[in-house]
């Protein structure tokens, strides 16, 4: 069956032969319709975001983002910002140093070493699993 609005709703109904009584509005029939509706869900549900809206509220399409346009692997960059999430510093440390290549920005031996254990673990557990 197809998604109806209201409207194809109301005209169906009457190509069928269905006349409301003391429903010249038509009231009765949404509320009965609504009331068939998935959750409430309809296009008002719908929303279109911008784009650094969406990078703000999934993380994983920031990481995309910037291997596209920093032609990197977007594994090797996942890999970055988690060691900079792991190690409390700001994302924006392992973009500039690391993919804009600031060279005036320090090394910051707690990302270094967060990015090492990543690997390291990635390398022992392949697949992401938690056997804990």
């Amino acid at each position: 069956m197809r998604d109806l609005k209201f409207e194809d709703f109301v005209d169906e109904l009457i190509e069928s032969g269905w006349r409301p009584v003391h429903d010249e509005n038509h009231e009765k029939i949404r509320a009965f319709w609504q009331g068939r509706q998935p959750d409430g869900y309809d296009a008002s549900c719908i929303k279109i975001l911008p784009r650094l809206e969406i990078e703000a509220r999934f993380p994983w399409e920031r990481i995309q983002s910037l291997a596209h346009e920093y032609k990197r692997d977007p594994k090797w960059i996942e890999q970055g910002i988690e060691a900079c999430r792991r190690s409390s510093v700001d994302p924006r440390y392992f973009i500039e140093k690391y993919l804009k290549k600031n060279v005036d920005i320090p090394k910051n031996q707690l990302v270094t070493d967060a990015y090492l254990e990543i690997t390291r673990s990635e390398k022992t557990n392949p697949t992401g699993e938690n056997h804990a």
